[in-house]
């Protein structure tokens, strides 16, 4: 038996590398006698396919739940609003990737998830504050400036906790400290 063992390099994209080994061995194939099997062992691009599908899954379900609850407790209009903050800070924050040189994987994807669910408590607790001052006769806009004013200082204090807690692991060193990076970053 021939091991061979195929590497990507650090800045390319897994699933892509598998993509195209795999329309070259259709090729290699026919060059070989046909007693040669070539046998795959361990797809690092199919588990992160599968990862992902797990994430995007996980992600989608959670906007489901997240918007059902609030549409319960809530009025329709508050649980979109709400519920589309997940989207578009996911999509802020994926804006912000290339910029940070970190790629989408398995580490990222953790700060990523670690971030959303601060953002989903954090919404949660905005609309209900501007819901009760609906309640209230406030309109609209008067519930939403005065109810989100009033959490401006709890929500940032969270906020900077959460980064005080993260930024050491900015100044691990070594393979683990290389690794590690990407996640307070995410977070932050």
């Amino acid at each position: 038996a021939v091991n061979l063992l195929i590497i990507k390099k650090e800045q390319s994209d897994i699933i892509r590398t598998v993509n195209k080994l795999e329309e070259k061995i259709p090729n290699l194939k026919k060059q070989i006698p046909e007693s040669i099997q070539i046998l795959e062992l361990n797809n690092e691009g199919t588990k992160t396919v599968n990862r992902l599908n797990v994430v995007t899954s996980n992600s989608f379900q959670g906007l489901i739940l997240i918007f059902i609850v609030l549409f319960i407790f809530f009025s329709f209009r508050d649980s979109v609003l709400t519920s589309l903050s997940l989207p578009l800070s996911l999509l802020g924050s994926l804006l912000f990737m290339p910029i940070l040189d970190i790629s989408f994987n398995l580490i990222s994807m953790l700060g990523i998830i670690i971030s959303l669910g601060m953002l989903v408590d954090n919404s949660i607790v905005i609309s209900e504050n501007i819901y009760t001052y609906k309640l209230k006769g406030m309109s609209s806009n008067e519930a939403a400036i005065q109810g989100t004013s009033e959490l401006v200082v709890p929500i940032v204090g969270s906020y900077l906790t959460t980064v005080a807690a993260f930024i050491p692991m900015l100044s691990m060193s070594g393979i683990m400290g290389k690794f590690i990076y990407q996640i307070p970053l995410m977070v932050i």
